[in-house]
């Protein structure tokens, strides 16, 4: 089993095994995987292939970066490699909301009482949301949907798309405007 030194904020050493870090990160990588890739044979296929390479390149990993940022790295450059290579890459991200997501969704919808017209409203809503995200152009598409839909942080995706944050900040938000001007505009 291999081990890395990290160093922790009182400058002890623990050690971690590579084995502890993916139990640690496997339901959160998946998850982008599957956001990524939006079909399970895909999605396995990512998240093995990150995962080989993460191990082999193991020994470069620095301790004082964030573990998770590298896998998500990891993970993005591997996806947009591969799927470019298709030119399947642009259709891929096609309904971006996760299965937890949608179960979450339905369930706030029967706990609000909410009559059919509402449900099939919220709906169509829903699809027309998904339809204009994934219209979108890659550098505003990817973006939100990591901020949004896996919860990472600026400074994250930032080291995952190699871009500054204010970059990151000015993508999200431009696309957040772009989501408004053609929601508004089905109207």
């Amino acid at each position: 089993m291999e081990y890395m030194h990290l160093n922790s904020i009182k400058s002890n050493i623990i050690n971690v095994s590579f084995e502890d870090l993916f139990y640690t990160n496997k339901d959160s990588l998946y998850k982008l995987c599957y956001n990524l890739c939006k079909n399970t044979p895909d999605c396995d296929d990512l998240f093995q292939e990150t995962w080989l390479k993460t191990y082999r390149n193991f020994s470069s990993f620095k301790p004082d970066s964030n573990f998770k940022s590298w896998l998500f790295s990891i993970c993005y450059n591997t996806y947009k490699d591969k799927y470019r290579k298709d030119k399947r890459w642009i259709n891929i991200i096609n309904d971006f909301l996760s299965s937890e997501a949608k179960e979450l969704m339905m369930d706030n919808i029967s706990d609000n009482k909410m009559t059919p017209e509402e449900t099939v409203c919220l709906n169509d809503e829903k699809e027309i949301l998904k339809n204009h995200i994934s219209h979108l152009k890659e550098k505003y598409r990817i973006p939100l949907i990591m901020f949004y839909f896996n919860n990472l942080q600026y400074k994250e995706i930032s080291q995952i798309l190699n871009i500054p944050v204010g970059t990151v900040k000015s993508r999200i938000n431009k696309g957040k405007k772009l989501l408004k001007e053609k929601m508004e505009g089905c109207e």
